[in-house]
């Protein structure tokens, strides 16, 4: 998992041939103004705009990918996310490979996601997103880059 700010996404272009592409998109077009829904850019890589309220996380998994990077950033509004290594988690809903999803659960660290700033998840990495900052509730508008492996 990496978080960091906006400004620096061209340091991780390295870490992936699909880096430069997702981030030349992102620096080259206004995301804010997406309407929610999918976009596909081309090479298998898809941009995922959506708003969700934030809550406890009570009653909800965390997820695993194995064919997908997540790249998370917030549009709007800000979210904890818990995450740790799959390998820590116990499986509640095994692997879909139609989804690339598997859910789990287990004892999970927090970052805040905020506007300028970015989250990349690699397989391995279970996360649980749409969590109240705080616990205080609102809502967040964000941004998920799938990006195959």
């Amino acid at each position: 998992m990496i978080l960091d700010d906006l400004s620096n996404m061209v340091r991780y272009s390295c870490l992936h041939r699909l880096f430069p592409v997702v981030s030349d998109f992102l620096f080259s077009h206004d995301v804010s103004g997406f309407e929610p829904g999918t976009v596909s850019i081309g090479n298998g890589i898809s941009l995922i705009t959506s708003t969700c309220s934030t809550d406890t996380g009570i009653d909800r998994y965390a997820e695993c990918h194995r064919k997908f990077i997540d790249l998370q950033m917030a549009l709007d509004g800000s979210e904890e996310i818990g995450f740790a290594p799959c390998c820590f988690c116990r499986t509640e809903r095994r692997y879909d490979d139609q989804k690339d999803l598997e859910l789990v659960q287990g004892s999970m660290d927090r970052i805040t996601l905020r506007k300028s700033l970015f989250v990349l998840f690699f397989p391995g990495d279970a996360h649980l997103p749409g969590l109240a900052p705080g616990g205080v509730c609102g809502n967040i508008r964000k941004l998920v880059v799938k990006i195959p492996v």
